[in-house]
């Protein structure tokens, strides 16, 4: 009599292999995000962050413009005018009253057909607002004018926040008294008053390129 042998398939083996191979992915694929680490995010959005760090700089220079004035030793002022591309003259004051301080940038206000309180300078603005301010400006032809360096000192960014009540810079001044903000700039280039207000033919081009922008010669 002969012992019955049970013949296993080939192909058990292999299916055994199989399972234990996916069993392991199955563990490593459930076990591999708790071991991941986390996705690092911004605890504020970027755009918000900056805007509530200009906001606190605009109060501080409100809340200390009188100390901060009394420590400006010079504010730097550029002046336009076409027949001189720029000329520099800084305002140099000692430690003194803060009105006497207050009454130097009046005076310059006063003194000046246009000035354009910015952040940087017409050569190089240091935000998106001041840089379409001087282009607009530009094609406007709105000369000469003057330009001052909010950003040069806390209490200059204060003493123009205070003066126009309008947090965010920059601020035209015409003729000793406040004209406009960004977007009233704005709406005015857009409508052409800009030009007609405070801009010039004379300093434009003729010719050929008639009634063109003057090309800067330096």
């Amino acid at each position: 009599m002969y012992a019955r042998v049970a013949l296993r398939p080939s192909g058990t083996l292999a299916f055994k292999v199989l399972c234990v191979l996916c069993v392991r992915c199955a563990l490593a694929a459930a076990v591999r995000p708790a071991l991941r680490p986390a996705a690092r995010g911004f605890a504020a959005s970027p755009l918000d962050t900056t805007a509530k760090l200009y906001e606190d700089l605009v109060d501080k220079s409100l809340k200390d413009g009188a100390s901060l004035l009394c420590c400006v030793y010079g504010l730097s002022i550029c002046c336009f005018v076409p027949e001189q591309q720029h000329a520099s003259d800084t305002v140099r004051e000692k430690p003194g009253d803060f009105h006497k301080v207050a009454a130097d940038l009046d005076a310059e206000i006063s003194n000046s057909k246009v000035v354009l309180f910015m952040e940087g300078t017409p050569d190089a603005p240091k935000s998106e607002p001041s840089l379409n301010a001087v282009k607009m400006l530009t094609e406007a032809q709105a000369v000469p004018l003057t330009s001052v360096n909010v950003l040069a000192h806390p209490a200059i960014l204060g003493y123009t926040v205070a003066k126009t009540q309008k947090r965010r810079t920059p601020h035209l001044y015409v003729n000793g008294s406040f004209y406009a903000d960004y977007d009233g700039m704005l709406s005015q280039h857009g409508t052409g008053q800009l030009a007609k207000n405070l801009g010039t033919e004379a300093t434009k081009s003729s010719g050929v390129f008639g009634g063109e922008l003057p090309i800067a010669t330096y």
